[in-house]
């Protein structure tokens, strides 16, 4: 599965927003030993957090333009899949229709991120 990120893991960096830093420090203060985290089901694993346990719902909002929103698509797995079997999900028309929807390629609009943080002990089940 991480493999499928390789290609496009420049553009999913550069599109994605960014985790504040006090998430991480928050992460950190969850547990007294910090040599080993295990982060599943965080896209590309930039951080895995919450509350004891507990989800935490987040919005993480970044400006992008146009362009940066195209980028931020053409970092989905599955796009870069149909690609490789030959299917272009973001055709010159899709794009268009796209721009047309988004107010057009010069206006910078706010994303809101949904994310939901969950950090926590695992446990042992026998």
């Amino acid at each position: 599965m991480a493999r499928l990120f390789n290609k496009q893991a420049k553009l999913y960096l550069d599109a994605r927003p960014t985790y504040p830093r006090e998430w991480y420090s928050m992460l950190a203060s969850l547990t007294t030993h910090h040599l080993l985290a295990w982060d599943v089901g965080t896209g590309n694993g930039q951080a895995a957090l919450g509350f004891e346990g507990q989800p935490l719902e987040l919005d993480m909002p970044k400006q992008v333009s146009f362009e940066g929103f195209l980028r931020m698509l053409r970092s989905f797995s599955a796009v870069n899949t149909a690609v490789k079997q030959g299917v272009d999900l973001l055709s010159e028309k899709v794009v268009k229709e796209l721009e047309t929807a988004w107010g057009g390629c010069e206006l910078v609009r706010t994303i809101i991120y949904k994310t939901f943080m969950l950090a926590g002990k695992v446990k042992a089940y026998y």
